[in-house]
């Protein structure tokens, strides 16, 4: 990351450690830090498309009420898909596509976190995510992302679903693996 960031001048780009392990804590670090008053998280195997945080960034001004927002994420297999790797596995590799136009989340479906963006207030009044949950070393526990978005709906904060706002995941063959399925 320090190497990259230099590589970026004309941008504000700070490096911090994050020393406690796991998802929860580098996500809530990262907000912690940030002076900007939109976040946006992508993972590290995803690619975002060109115009990605312009279209975030477009409809926080379009929608000062919308607290939190998620988009799609199309995944790309790096190797061929095994026959038994079925719909229900979809979540596993980030394939993530609920609706096909702009809509109000209500809790049945919640933004992944490789596409998911929120108002830096949202999380100084209702916190931040729970380091407990999450992917930590080996361990493919999820729920720090659905946690953050069910107190945001409970408050009746708006959370959007942007279908134009893409992520590309990359997924290599070890997620394809029925061993790792069964983690």
């Amino acid at each position: 990351c320090r190497e990259q960031s230099g590589k970026f001048a004309a941008h504000t780009i700070r490096y911090v450690l994050e020393k406690r392990q796991g998802i929860g804590f580098a996500r809530t670090r990262g907000a912690e830090e940030s002076t900007a008053p939109i976040i946006a998280y992508i993972d590290d195997d995803c690619l975002a498309e060109p115009n990605w945080l312009r279209e975030i960034v477009s409809f926080y001004e379009q929608h000062p009420d919308a607290m939190s927002t998620g988009g799609r994420i199309i995944p790309k297999y790096l190797t061929p898909v095994p026959a038994w790797f079925g719909k229900y596995f979809w979540g596993l590799v980030g394939n993530y596509e609920p609706y096909d136009k702009i809509c109000r989340m209500t809790g049945a479906r919640y933004p992944s976190g490789a596409n998911m963006h929120f108002r830096k207030t949202a999380f100084e009044k209702y916190g931040y995510f729970d380091g407990a949950l999450g992917r930590s070393g080996r361990s493919l526990m999820a729920g720090e992302e659905k946690a953050m978005y069910l107190k945001l709906i409970r408050a009746n904060e708006a959370a959007h679903y942007l279908p134009h706002v893409v992520v590309h995941h990359h997924v290599e063959s070890n997620k394809l693996d029925i061993q790792y399925v069964r983690r």
